[in-house]
């Protein structure tokens, strides 16, 4: 008896698993093409995402503070700062702050060498 029933449970659940199988939907397969092209777009956004605003070009390396905006390379940083003539008797030349291109606070603080990871 126990073996019978043993057998109908078999049975049943070879069935239920065949039938399970033949619902599941067919599988989409993905050309090597179509698959390179959506990877190098999303290498390209994120390039995008770690490249200074100014340039496009070099990566994000300078933090300001006190906005915490990671958002420049070294380079443009400095020609940020690029000295700035002072009107009056002194020529003497002074840098400008930097202004973060995100939100326009002025940058009390840079930190340079930051790596993103």
């Amino acid at each position: 008896m126990l073996q019978g029933a043993l057998a109908d449970f078999k049975t049943v659940v070879a069935g239920s698993v065949k039938d399970a199988v033949a619902r599941l939907p067919a599988p989409q397969h993905i050309s090597q093409p179509t698959c390179c092209a959506a990877a190098q777009q999303e290498l390209q956004e994120l390039q995008q995402l770690q490249s200074c605003v100014v340039c496009m070009d070099a990566p994000r390396s300078v933090l300001l503070l006190p906005c915490k905006h990671l958002v420049l390379c070294e380079k443009c940083c400095q020609a940020m700062q690029q000295p700035a003539q002072r009107r009056g008797r002194s020529a003497a030349r002074h840098l400008k702050p930097v202004e973060c291109p995100v939100c326009r606070q002025r940058a009390e603080e840079q930190v340079a060498g930051v790596i993103l990871s």
